[in-house]
């Protein structure tokens, strides 16, 4: 059992840019976690080509801030060899560590580069203690663990592994379970788990007759449970944002560096960069809490005052307190302002010059609140910080002969020997230490501060022209900062040995096991199609018997997972019947889970996260479109992810139709809406400005959970990929036993089923 550490948790800041990356560098960060374009789950984000990339971690380095690359997204298969060769770039240039979402790439990964730290990204959804047992197994050193991991979790997941711990602290909340989002893959192509999402969680829905931002959550803030994290375990604290302003990244990190240190920062730092609406404390807390700010989807600042007139594009403010007792004027040129009523956006305006006059244009009436969005003065106070490393400099100088310097900081001593600086015996004017001294005193353009400064062996007055002292600095300091920006030795570790894969393999057969082919159940009455194998998933298991002989396995997803789920099996053949399970089960929904681990009557099962995996390891599992395997050549039974291109499949089940979850949710939309908690049914649809209408489907384990529906059905069997798939899933969740018969009769006697829908991924790019 490990023990709460003494030592403050890493503080961990993105860097979607260089700019954001010395923002985050210079106001305190730990560690930095950047991008490399297409790899990184923020391909909008500004990230770093290869070149950029090594200049960033060279930057990084002699500040003794660790740099992790992101390659969290889904690999396609002849993406592989591109990727391994960006993390062997970036190993040599001394990258501490990659972050990982794919779990079947982790296997190629782990393979090249046995020894290089491995994080598994929080959209791989590790948010119980068993999800992070088995990702311990395949090699990673630090879990990042998903937004709506509990607090219970993560000290059960500290207390029974040697992982990292690493927990999202503030910054932008996503609405839906961590990498199970689709919306933006289904809707355009452009995938989510592939940095390409379109963000249509900020867009405003109706829901039970209102309009508002129903998908779109406050930003997450757990300032006031610091000392929580860190007594559960927590290791890194880490800071959202590769897509926000630099002078955002830098407020963030000088917030919560201050408060880290046991002080007291200025919340502005917060507020005033970026605030939507309000803050929330995610799940962390409240395993089904409410995080919608329905009300505006983007930064509305930080409430400044109020109009009190308005004349043409000139708006006359009245400063609240806080801004009326600032020293100057409350308003400078630079600053920038939204104008709100009722909490919705109205209009904008700049201040052009220092005083309480803005100009901006709108539907701006007097009485509507002004926010400030933009704080010139306070982002240039952040831009401009300086991280100065201590530096002793020691000289040995004497006359003919060449000038000799060490230099010691950051953990690091150079020596030096110039032999083009010749100090020579002085006739009038003898070089002073103090004059030395003022001159290496000018070291900040390498980010040092002088605190000791010797001269030795000067047994007589020496002269030294002032150029000469110059260079005597420059190239001392520069000496030292090269050997703090220079790669760590022994980079050649990272290699793999004769028996790697060996070892790389046995952790995967270790892990998948229950996922095996050897133990396929008995068929269950037959399609009758003897090239295609038909797994159907229903809702209810009567429906069996109406659809009898039109397929070979079903799937049970039921309502509620706090009964007896047993004994509805053994009215059906459990032999060909899988129990799906949920992808999130977290806190008191285990204890619900773990009752079906010793009934023998479950057999099989369906699991749609790696905790489920090892949670259920003594069934015959078969892996769940959530696991999102876009790689059909993964060696374990599976349904492949509706992300998959549909080129080859080999013997992974395709996701063939049905109306597919695009986003688990675990919150309550219901409340979000102002309803009453109880014993309800599914929530009324969401609708979007087109009139399309997402119904939302609700299941309950110890917590209620609700998944968001697509507005169609996703039906492939019309398309020309279908005749090549010889294992499919249907899915029937929500259709009667009539529309079921009607789906599966369709699909044995025409070849395809009769109902429009849509083809979801592959009808796009396949970005």
């Amino acid at each position: 059992m490990r023990r709460p550490s003494d030592k403050v948790p890493e503080l961990l800041a993105p860097a979607g840019s260089f700019d954001a990356l010395c923002a985050a560098v210079h106001n305190g960060a730990d560690a930095v976690y950047l991008g490399a374009g297409r790899f990184s789950a923020r391909a909008k984000a500004e990230n770093f080509a290869e070149a950029a990339l090594q200049k960033a971690v060279s930057f990084c380095r002699p500040f003794g801030v660790k740099a992790y690359l992101a390659v969290n997204t889904l690999f396609k298969p002849d993406e592989y060899d591109e990727a391994l060769a960006l993390i062997g770039v970036c190993a040599d240039a001394g990258i501490d560590a990659v972050i990982v979402q794919d779990l079947v790439f982790l296997k190629e990964l782990t393979a090249a580069y046995p020894a290089m730290p491995v994080h598994i990204s929080t959209q791989a959804g590790v948010h119980n203690v068993y999800g992070a047992a088995a990702v311990q197994k395949l090699g990673a050193s630090r879990v990042i663990l998903s937004r709506e991991t509990g607090l219970s979790d993560i000290r059960e997941i500290s207390r029974e592994t040697e992982l990292e711990i690493e927990v999202f602290l503030h910054g932008a909340l996503c609405v839906a379970f961590s990498g199970n989002c689709y919306f933006s893959s289904l809707a355009a192509g452009l995938s989510g788990n592939r940095g390409r999402c379109l963000q249509l969680c900020r867009k405003s829905y109706r829901l039970a007759g209102q309009s508002g931002y129903w998908l779109s959550t406050a930003d997450l803030s757990l300032s006031e449970r610091i000392g929580e994290l860190r007594e559960a375990g927590v290791r890194s604290f880490k800071l959202e944002g590769r897509m926000r302003r630099p002078e955002y990244v830098g407020g963030a990190v000088r917030y919560y560096r201050e408060l880290l240190a046991g002080g007291k920062p200025d919340r502005r730092l917060l507020t005033h960069m970026y605030r939507r609406g309000t803050y929330t404390q995610g799940h962390l807390f409240e395993a089904t809490a409410d995080v919608i700010y329905p009300l505006a989807p983007g930064h509305i600042g930080a409430e400044a005052g109020v109009v009190a007139a308005v004349r043409g594009q000139d708006i006359e403010v009245k400063p609240n307190a806080a801004f009326l007792d600032k020293p100057g004027t409350p308003f400078i040129a630079g600053d920038g302002f939204k104008i709100l009523r009722k909490g919705r956006e109205t209009g904008r305006a700049s201040c052009q010059k220092p005083g309480t006059v803005l100009r901006g244009g709108g539907d701006i009436l007097p009485g509507d609140r002004v926010n400030l969005t933009t704080d010139a003065a306070l982002s240039g106070e952040v831009l401009s910080a300086r991280r100065l490393i201590d530096v002793d400099i020691r000289l040995k100088l004497r006359a003919d002969f060449p000038a000799e310097a060490a230099a010691a900081g950051g953990g690091q001593t150079v020596e030096c020997r110039f032999d083009d600086i010749v100090p020579q015996e002085a006739v009038h004017a003898p070089l002073t230490t103090e004059e030395l001294r003022n001159s290496f005193e000018r070291c900040g353009d390498f980010f040092f501060r002088l605190a000791r400064f010797e001269i030795e062996g000067a047994d007589r007055p020496l002269f030294l022209r002032k150029a000469a002292q110059n260079e005597l600095r420059r190239r001392t300091c520069r000496a030292l900062f090269d050997k703090l920006s220079a790669p760590p030795e022994n980079r050649g570790s990272f290699s793999p040995s004769a028996d790697t894969a060996e070892i790389v393999e046995r952790r995967y057969r270790e892990v998948f096991a229950p996922c095996g082919y050897p133990t396929k159940p008995t068929r269950t009455g037959g399609s009758g199609n003897r090239e295609r194998t038909i797994l159907i998933a229903v809702d209810d298991l009567d429906i069996l018997d109406t659809v009898k002989g039109l397929f070979d396995y079903a799937a049970y997803y039921p309502a509620s997972y706090d009964a007896d789920i047993g004994a509805a099996f053994e009215k059906h053949n459990a032999d060909g019947l899988f129990l799906g399970l949920p992808p999130v089960m977290r806190g008191r929904d285990l204890a619900v889970m773990r009752k079906h681990i010793g009934d023998g009557r479950i057999k099989n099962v369906i699991a749609d996260n790696i905790g489920a995996v090892e949670l259920f390891r003594n069934k015959n599992i078969l892996l769940g479109p959530f696991m999102n395997v876009i790689r059909p050549l993964f060696p374990a039974q599976k349904i492949l992810s509706v992300e998959f291109d549909g080129r080859d499949p080999g013997d992974g089940y395709v996701y063939a139709f049905g109306r597919f979850p695009i986003m688990t949710l675990c919150h309550c939309p219901q409340k979000s809406a102002g309803k009453r908690c109880g014993a309800c049914g599914d929530p009324p649809p969401l609708c979007d400005e087109r009139g399309n209408t997402f119904p939302i489907k609700k299941y309950k384990l110890a917590y209620c959970y609700h998944q968001l529906l697509n507005c169609l059905p996703l039906n492939l069997t019309k398309t020309p990929d279908f005749s090549r798939f010889s294992h499919i899933y249907i899915d029937l969740l929500g259709y009667s036993a009539k529309a079921c018969y009607t789906v599966l009769s369709d699909l044995k006697q025409k070849g395809a089923i009769d109902i429009a829908g849509t083809a979801g991924y592959r009808k796009k790019n396949l970005e």
